[in-house]
Order: structure tokens, then C-alpha cells, then sequence
């Protein structure tokens, strides 16, 4: 499933609104993803509304602010501004924030963080360690980036497949600083590489080294300097990104691992709770969705989606498990129900929601 990306950039209706797509061309024909993002460039103002500034957006619940969209398209399409060709092959998607682009791909075996500005212009591009290579017959197309890069008060950060994490300018693209997570707390590759990305909040960067002193860490943001470590957590890595869920007096950060579905206090690192969950490869790479009180988990290769009531005792937190559903690819909860892509037949409604 490798993939050689093309960045296009379409005006889709009037004021210099926008939709950002990554095109991957794959070696199996007819394969092709596009992930759309829509912008509003006109004020100062407007342009913070629509800033997309890491994986899923600002709040991670891939929604968008945006508003006034079109309801039909032209009849020929939207306009095509500009493209851009050279991001190399990988998964990444795009993060925009301060009036720049921001994505990654792998170009000679290196993994690369690209900036471009609004029109296109490529700012800079700065290598982030070697990338991620296999023996696996049956994955050795599967190389390329993963992290979507993270922008925050004017640092973009990005974990390369191998475990390099950095941080650069974002006008410039100078590091400020970098860590190997396989070195610092002692992990190994996980066997398809580093895929998440990494997680801002305030001063605090989250992530997920997966190793014996800390499976998942807290850094300080300005210097990758170790907050606390959790070594409690089973399981090696699942692939998926962290979120962030205020419930019971903590705010937690939920995500999951190769066999687990759990939540951290965001401020100690203490785990909170845990549910076992695992499908058959051992992978659970969908984002997890928080919904007043409850935590929507799914992954594939047959096991399906679960629902998770939280609820408090004291200072504790304990978790209901709810039954098996569909599988979902991406997911986003919109008002009381789940919308998104996924597999299966199981328990879809007749406007193709899943209500929880």
C-alpha cells in the first residue's frame, strides 16, 4: 500500500475558501486516498477559526469550525489552484496553523517534515531520522511516514517512524530539540513503526514510547525534558494518537494499546482505569471518541467497536463495557450519534448513524 503523495489546493467557493487534499498514488491500481480540509482565509480572526493545527484538529473530535459551505458543488468541480509533488511516500496527513502547511513523507530512505505557505511555496524541509523499513514480505509497502506533524505557539512537532521526536520552528524549520524515545525509555520499533501523533496540552507533550521505563510519558513541550512515565500499561503499541477527556475530576488522556483500551491522569501519570481489548493481529490503530462520559473504542480484523460508560467512586474511576459493533475506520461523534467510515453490517441505522 505505498504511497507517492501530491498536495492539492482547490477554491471551492467565493472569499478564497479552500480545501486542502493529499492525493497518494498506490502500486495497486484504483487505491487512492484524499483527506480534505476545509479553510477560510480572510481575517485574522478567520484564519485562527480555521486553523487545523494536528491530526484530527484542534480538539482532536475531527471537526471543524467552519461554516457557510457550499451545498452543491460546480458542475465541473471546485478550481484548482496549485499542487505540489515531491512529499515522497507515507501517511500523513496535513496540519495548518500560522499561515503554513505542515506535513511528512519519506524521500531516500530518510524521513521528511515539509513547511509551504498558502500558495504553495515550500518553506522548508528538514529530515527527522531514518525511516521505517521491513523483511515482512507482506508489508514491504508499507513504508513511508506516519505522524502528522503537531503545530503549537509556534513549534512543530513530529515523531518519525523509527522513534525520533523533534521539535522545530515553524518559520524556519531549525530544530530546538529532539529525543529518541527507543533510547530514553528503553523501547523497541513497534513492528510496523512510530505511528501516532504526538499529543499538545498547554506545556505538556504526550506520546507514546511503548517501552520498559515508560509506555506512555509526559515531556515539558519547550525542551523534551520527562514529566512522569506510566509503566503500568499492557501491551505494546497500538498505533493509535492520544486524546484528551475532562471526566471525574481528572483530566485524562484516553488511547489504546496493542490490547487495551485505557485512561491516564493527564497531570501525574497515574492510570486510571483499563479494559482489555485486543483483535486478532494485535493492532488497535482508530482514535478513541469521548462523549459525555462514555469512550467509543474500534478496531479491526474482527473485532469491532465497544462503548464504555465511565462513572466515579470517590476518587476512583470504574468502567462498563458495552457489546461489539461495527469496525470503524474513522470516526467522529457529531450531537448522540457516531459518523464515519467503517466494516461490517451489524447495527446501522437508516441514515447509516450508530447511536450511543
Amino acid at each position: 500500500m505505498r504511497s507517492i503523495r501530491t498536495m492539492l489546493y482547490f477554491k471551492y467557493k467565493s472569499k478564497c475558501n479552500t480545501i486542502i487534499g493529499i492525493r497518494g498514488n498506490h502500486i495497486f491500481p484504483g487505491f487512492i486516498y484524499c483527506l480534505i480540509i476545509s479553510l477560510f482565509w480572510g481575517t485574522t480572526a478567520a484564519q485562527e477559526k480555521s486553523e487545523w493545527p494536528c491530526f484530527h484538529g484542534l480538539h482532536r473530535t475531527n471537526k471543524s469550525t467552519e461554516t457557510e459551505l457550499l451545498k452543491e458543488w460546480p458542475e465541473t468541480g471546485p478550481d484548482l489552484l496549485w499542487t505540489v509533488a515531491g512529499l515522497g511516500e507515507g501517511y500523513s496527513s496535513v496540519s495548518i496553523a500560522g499561515g503554513y502547511l505542515f506535513t511528512a513523507g519519506r524521500l531516500d530512505k530518510q524521513t521528511y517534515v515539509f513547511a509551504f505557505d498558502l500558495n504553495g511555496k515550500q518553506i522548508w524541509k528538514k529530515t527527522n531520522g531514518q525511516s521505517w523499513e521491513t523483511t515482512m514480505s507482506h508489508a514491504r509497502t508499507y513504508t513511508g511516514s506516519r505522524s502528522t506533524p503537531t503545530y503549537d505557539d509556534g513549534v512543530v512537532y513530529h515523531l518519525g517512524e523509527t522513534g525520533r521526536l523533534a521539535a522545530f520552528d515553524y518559520r524556519t524549520g531549525k530544530e530546538i530539540w529532539f529525543l529518541n524515545l527507543c533510547e530514553s525509555f528503553d523501547a523497541e520499533i513497534p513492528k510496523y513503526g512510530y505511528c501516532e501523533s504526538v499529543l499538545i496540552d498547554g506545556d505538556r507533550l504526550y506520546c507514546n514510547p511503548a517501552g520498559e521505563r515508560g509506555f506512555m510519558v509526559c515531556l515539558n513541550k519547550k525542551d523534551g525534558k520527562l514529566i512522569w512515565a506510566n509503566k503500568e500499561i499492557p501491551g505494546v503499541s497500538g498505533h493509535s494518537s492520544p486524546i484528551i477527556a475532562e471526566y471525574g475530576g481528572y483530566r485524562q488522556i484516553i488511547n489504546m494499546s496493542s490490547n487495551s483500551v485505557f485512561g491516564v491522569d493527564g497531570m501525574t501519570g497515574r492510570l486510571l482505569w483499563n479494559l482489555e481489548y485486543m483483535n486478532q493481529r494485535s493492532n488497535n490503530i482508530t482514535d478513541t471518541i469521548f462523549h459525555n462520559g462514555y469512550v467509543f473504542a474500534s478496531s479491526g480484523y474482527g473485532k469491532g467497536s465497544t462503548l464504555i460508560k465511565l462513572r466515579t467512586s470517590g476518587k476512583k474511576i470504574f468502567r462498563k463495557r458495552f457489546g461489539k459493533q461495527l469496525s470503524w475506520i474513522t470516526i467522529m461523534a457529531v450531537s448522540s450519534c457516531m459518523m464515519g467510515i467503517f466494516t461490517g453490517q451489524d447495527i446501522i441505522h437508516e441514515d447509516g448513524s450508530v447511536w450511543i
